[in-house]
């Protein structure tokens, strides 16, 4: 466990422009138990956590949820671990629909793997929306109006089924979250997702 807090630790002063990455009585604890997760040590799975779930990290704005998993998106590649992800943030996914329809967001669903002529051609990717609850709430291309985000967590869930992870961050917490994306929705995530609390104020000021 030293071993990978010190690869944390060296990812993590590369993401900063300047000076060191700041482990702290706030984020120290967390970055743990992601560490817990990512290597899949069972002890991640006290206190109700699932190894077989994704992250939903919530926090206040500028807390460090959004380094925090550019971090372990980093980590993951080093380590060359089968739990890969990209990154999206939420407000680009549903820009990608406005401009290409539904092609744009097939990345991100369950049509991943199926080209135009419904040809599979790639395994669905593992994601983390970054920022989740910020997107615009309806997009049109053309025709068409989607709510984008919703649409891809339903797809997502659908995808955990299959042994698919999504991660998340965002600003909301769980009531907010609910109230948003509706009972349905949010049952759903409540399924999917590890719910983490990232403690600490805004870190940009």
């Amino acid at each position: 466990m030293n071993e990978e807090k010190m690869i944390i630790k060296a990812i993590a002063d590369n993401h900063v422009k300047k000076g060191k990455f700041v482990f702290d009585k706030y984020n120290s604890a967390v970055f743990t138990k992601l560490i817990e997760y990512f290597i899949g040590n069972p002890d991640f799975e006290n206190n109700g956590f699932n190894l077989h779930k994704g992250l939903l990290i919530a926090g206040n704005i500028g807390s460090g949820k959004s380094i925090m998993m550019r971090i372990f998106k980093s980590y993951c590649f080093y380590r060359k671990f089968d739990r890969q992800f990209r990154i999206e943030f939420s407000d680009t996914i549903p820009d990608k629909f406005a401009r290409y329809g539904y092609e744009g967001i097939n990345l991100y669903t369950e049509n991943s793997h199926l080209n135009n002529y419904g040809v599979f051609t790639q395994k669905p990717i593992n994601l983390c929306i970054d920022d989740l609850g910020v997107e615009k709430e309806t997009v049109k291309h053309f025709g068409s109006e989607e709510t984008v985000i919703e649409k891809i967590l339903v797809s997502r869930y659908n995808l955990f089924q299959e042994g698919y992870i999504t991660h998340a961050t965002t600003n909301l917490d769980a009531e907010m979250l609910r109230n948003k994306y509706g009972d349905r929705i949010y049952s759903g995530m409540r399924e999917m997702f590890n719910f983490i609390i990232l403690p600490g104020e805004d870190r940009r000021n």
